[in-house]
């Protein structure tokens, strides 16, 4: 369970990318609220595909459902293409 205003804590996911492969700046992980509001965290790169952040006292503000999304930029000339599936709590 987690508690609003919770801390030590970390946030993970996984891209299943490798990401010591690439160049990639403005690592981040995008959440949106439970009321709506939209933000980021900055991340880094934690065993090689995922992303890792580790929350502060006032980062859990609101009670409820959170989202949240790996983002990177990759500095690359030719474009790089992954997919996601995103599925529904408890499916």
């Amino acid at each position: 369970m987690i508690f609003n205003t919770q801390g030590y804590l970390s946030i993970v996911l996984d891209t299943n990318v490798d990401l010591s492969a690439v160049s990639a700046t403005d690592l981040e992980i995008k959440y949106k609220k439970p009321s709506g509001a939209t933000g980021s965290w900055p991340a880094s790169i934690y065993q090689t595909t995922k992303l890792i952040y580790a929350f502060n006292n006032a980062d859990l503000d609101e009670i409820g459902l959170w989202k949240a999304q790996a983002f990177l930029r990759l500095l690359v000339k030719t474009p790089i293409a992954i997919s996601l599936h995103v599925c529904k709590i408890g499916r």
